[in-house]
């Protein structure tokens, strides 16, 4: 069993003083909204969203032990929040620059919506270092973060102190955060507190920075994580609504796990919670709708092993095998002879296999073979990985609707278009998506929009492209054909400029002023060069002449686009896929009835404009707010359920932000 090798921080974090708890509190199935109501039946607070990020860091690389149990972990807490209706996003094995960049990112996207609920959870590897005399600080650690017994600098200068939390919390507008880390900190950044059980009243809507750690300071958190499971028992079966009212607040939340934890671990690990030391931040309570009833059974806490003396144990670990074409594998080796049918992008994961030497065939659907052969150690995990396509037979492209209300392009200059560039014929649509779609926002208003004719790229910019202009790749899934991401709107911009530039077209933007932020843009509607879309040019092509959630229908699959299928859509359709956790390569999947590629899944991609309000009113080649600090994005990405990726479904990022599940795609004007 492996152990956290950690030195543990101290007395962290989560917890509150709640409200009337005779009072009544609904959570609608709606996007996570959660209306909490007094005695009198007035409402007290509603929260207009509620946002999860899961961070799970495992596979160390820099000198810490690997934590194989995290895994698990980042997987149950997932669906936990799911149940608790959170949208859900997961960061898993990301090194320094791309942890950091994904939480703020999170923050960014979701940390300025006043009224929502944000959680935040953390298993991994964590330190304490003293930084003086008088003053511990506490560190996540991501993957690529040297141990500090060997590089201390090097170490501060990777890991994420628990300072960076405490800005990041401070800086945003949510009213309710909760951050919950599966690991042990010290520190004078929270202040812990112990609050009996209390019921809900007006206190309930102060805003509120609260925190919840697995363990105290100098602890050592095991792996199988008893926290984790009593953190489900706490929501799942309800054990941590201690008075029995159908809630479960941050506060009973905190004191329930300091209970439980404490007996289940024999008095060997501690939780702390608290609230961050700011008097504008800690008067609220974190809440969750729990219903009420009988607790379901306790979720069993798990046994950490003590071996025995004189016991042998066979060696053993584990094996997965994944394709991209659907077939039959075998597996012949040591004490094991199995075949499983697998589906297109699926995987066989068998844990516990003897340490040995394996030969693992594949028998695809169109009869060819292959044979590969492994060798598993002792505790070692392997996996293998088959990539034989079937050649797909030519499809000839669906003919586009005949132009409705047609607006005259714009004169530019004659300039040839790459053949991977498709005509969208232009015409009048509805955007935004109509009140009975499910799980649809506010912020898709229905209303008639008309589009000018456009040239789009069949596929998101590649690894490749973006290298040939730029000179580099920044992207964390490596591959030529894969599509580009950890780009920020500016990098987007200057690549358009670049090969615009580089292909002797005009350039359809200004860049002037500083850095960062501080720069502006200005677009050239008369230039013949590359840009992005405008949000309404790239809803028209998502829906290529679709009123459905989907240009694919009611309903998407993972045999249709990469996105997360543990959060199908909608909700009730039982069907499952593959979820496969990174990018994959542009054009994997049929194009859309116009012939572009992915614009559900794999990335988010760019647009044009300001995110803003929509207009009721009808529009003609709209180009967004006049002003603002998100530009929106659009499509979902592979860590994604399906819901985000709906062809009315709005997202907004920091134009300077970038993450591994941003990229975009460009257009050109028509002839």
């Amino acid at each position: 069993m492996t152990i956290k090798e950690t030195v543990r921080m101290g007395a962290l974090l989560a917890a509150l003083a709640l409200a009337p708890f005779w009072a009544l509190l609904a959570q609608s199935a709606d996007q996570g909204r959660l209306v909490v109501l007094g005695s009198d039946g007035k409402p007290l607070m509603n929260f207009t969203g509620s946002h999860a990020l899961v961070i799970g860091e495992s596979v160390y690389t820099n000198g810490w032990a690997r934590l194989d149990g995290v895994r698990e972990d980042t997987l149950a807490i997932r669906q936990l929040f799911t149940e608790q209706g959170f949208s859900v996003k997961t960061l898993e094995n990301l090194n320094s620059r791309d942890l950091k960049a994904g939480i703020a990112a999170f923050f960014d996207e979701y940390g300025y919506e006043q009224d929502a609920r944000l959680i935040v959870y953390y298993a991994g590897h964590d330190h304490t270092l003293k930084l003086d005399n008088t003053r511990d600080m506490g560190y996540i650690v991501p993957v690529d973060s040297p141990n500090p017994r060997q590089d201390e600098l090097g170490f501060k200068r990777t890991a994420i102190a628990m300072e960076q939390f405490n800005t990041w919390a401070t800086q945003i507008e949510s009213r309710h955060v909760l951050l919950i880390f599966d690991s042990c900190f010290s520190g004078s950044v929270f202040a812990t507190s112990r609050a009996a059980p209390g019921i809900i009243d007006y206190k309930i809507a102060n805003p509120v920075r609260q925190f919840i750690a697995s363990g105290a300071a100098n602890e050592t958190v095991p792996d199988k994580s008893i926290f984790r499971a009593q953190l489900e028992a706490g929501l799942r079966n309800r054990e941590a609504d201690l008075n029995r009212d159908g809630y479960v607040s941050g506060s009973e939340l905190g004191d329930f796990l300091q209970s439980t934890v404490v007996n289940y671990s024999r008095n060997s690990q501690h939780p702390q919670y608290g609230k961050i030391r700011n008097p504008a931040l800690d008067k609220g309570d974190f809440v969750f709708a729990v219903g009420l009833g009988p607790p379901s059974v306790t979720v069993a806490p798990p046994v950490i092993p003590t071996p025995k003396i004189g016991e042998v144990r066979v060696a053993t670990g584990s094996l997965e095998i994944a394709t991209i074409t659907p077939g039959t594998v075998e597996i012949r080796g040591t004490g094991l002879n199995q075949k499983q049918a697998l589906p297109a992008w699926g995987s066989f994961p068998i844990s516990n296999i003897q340490a040995g030497t394996y030969t693992v065939k594949m028998t695809y659907t169109d009869g060819k073979t292959e044979e590969k052969t492994v060798e598993v150690g002792r505790a070692e995990s392997k996996k293998l990985e088959f990539s034989y396509r079937i050649a797909a037979a030519p499809v000839a492209p669906a003919p586009q609707p005949a132009a409705v209300t047609p607006v005259a392009p714009p004169t530019v200059r004659p300039a040839p278009i790459p053949a991977d560039f498709v005509k969208i014929n232009g015409g009048t649509f509805t955007m935004g998506s109509p009140a009975s779609e499910k799980k649809r926002l506010d912020r898709e208003l229905q209303h008639q929009v008309t589009v000018s004719s456009f040239y789009m790229g069949k596929y998101e910019v590649t690894q490749k492209e973006y290298k040939a202009i730029m000179g580099k790749n920044p992207s964390y899934f490596t591959g030529d054909n894969r599509p580009v991401e950890n780009v920020s709107w500016f990098k987007a911009v200057e690549y358009c400029n670049a090969r615009s530039r580089k292909e002797g077209l005009i350039l359809a933007y200004t860049i002037s002023g500083g850095s960062g932020d501080n720069r502006t843009v200005t677009w050239n509607r008369n230039a013949n060069g590359y840009r992005l879309p405008t949000e309404a040019e790239w809803e028209y092509a998502c829906r290529a002449g679709t009123t459905t959630p989907f240009s694919t229908g009611s309903t998407i699959t993972t045999n249709q686009a990469n996105y997360n299928w543990i959060y199908p859509y909608p909700y009730n359709n039982k069907a499952k896929g593959t979820y496969r956790e990174m990018t994959i390569a542009v054009g994997s999947f049929a194009a859309n009835a116009w012939g572009v590629y992915d614009l559900h899944g794999n990335v988010e991609e760019w647009c044009w404009d300001w995110y803003g309000d929509y207009s009721s009113g009808s529009q003609t080649d709209p180009q967004g707010a006049s002003s603002g600090t998100n530009r929106v994005i659009r499509g979902g990405d592979w860590f994604d359920g399906g819901q985000n990726l709906r062809s009315a479904f709005r997202a907004l990022r920091n134009p300077s932000r970038w993450n591994n599940d941003l990229g975009f795609r460009l257009v050109r004007p028509s002839l």
